[in-house]
């Protein structure tokens, strides 16, 4: 898997996917992007120090990851008009 640094984009409350490259084995507590079981989470915690991300999934389950596992979801919506 790549190594992707994004320590610095990744905050408390932010919305996130699990990346498909992820080394973890897809189930409901890892709901990988092409999964059956995708879906997004919320970020709870952060340990920079030790490479940590604490995530809530929207399907009720709670796990660990380090921070190149994950993908921040943009939600801004921009509007043209």
């Amino acid at each position: 898997m790549k190594h992707v640094d994004n320590r610095d984009q990744i905050h408390i409350d932010d919305e996130v996917k699990l990346r498909a490259e992820s080394g973890y084995e897809e189930d409901i507590s890892n709901p990988k992007v092409g999964s059956m079981y995708e879906c997004t989470g919320v970020v709870k915690e952060t340990d920079k120090k030790n490479d940590f991300v604490y995530v809530l999934w929207n399907n009720g389950t709670y796990n660990s990851y380090g921070f190149s596992d994950l993908i921040l979801v943009n939600n801004d919506f921009v509007s043209i008009w």
